[in-house]
């Protein structure tokens, strides 16, 4: 069982809050975890931050269930009408490691195309590439969010009310 709720009181801000497993199903494919997160954006420019609370994937020394916390942010601007830049960073306290990501793009009315990297800066340190398009309007990110369809929406925005 999951649930959530998202406030947003003006057409660029938003908070919200979620819950995911909550009938903790007791084991760490399926984490109880409770999450919230806060966000502003405008046509050309989002950040985002948010925080999740994981109650169920982790034990300590005496097989104890021990709470660790993931916190995550990112920032986006939208180049030229087509390009966006991307910046993040993760601090994940169950993996103890602290990452940094970034991305470029391409967005057109008819497709998109991505090009990032994530690298792990503590820990184990490991570097990941991925890369991909679409033709969709809608193409979900790594993180379950719409990332290519929200901003091709704000391109057409942008786009129509310069044309208005």
């Amino acid at each position: 069982f999951d649930a959530g709720l998202t406030i947003k009181p003006n057409e660029n801000f938003g908070i919200g809050i979620v819950g995911s497993n909550l009938t903790n199903p007791g084991h760490g494919f399926l984490p109880t975890m409770l999450g919230g997160g806060i966000g502003y954006g405008t046509l050309d420019f989002t950040i985002e931050g948010n925080v999740v609370e994981d109650f169920t994937t982790y034990t300590d020394v005496n097989g104890a269930k021990k709470a660790k916390t993931r916190a995550m942010g990112g920032l986006e601007v939208l180049a030229g009408d087509h390009y966006p830049l991307r910046v993040g960073y993760t601090y994940d306290q169950g993996a103890a490691s602290h990452a940094v990501s970034g991305g470029v793009g391409y967005l057109d009315t008819m497709f998109s195309l991505e090009l990032g990297m994530r690298r792990t800066v503590s820990a184990i340190q490991a570097c990941s590439l991925w890369a991909g398009t679409t033709t969709a309007r809608r193409a979900c990110s790594s993180t379950g969010g719409s990332v290519a369809g929200s901003v091709a929406d704000r391109h057409d925005r942008k786009s129509s009310s310069q044309h208005a």
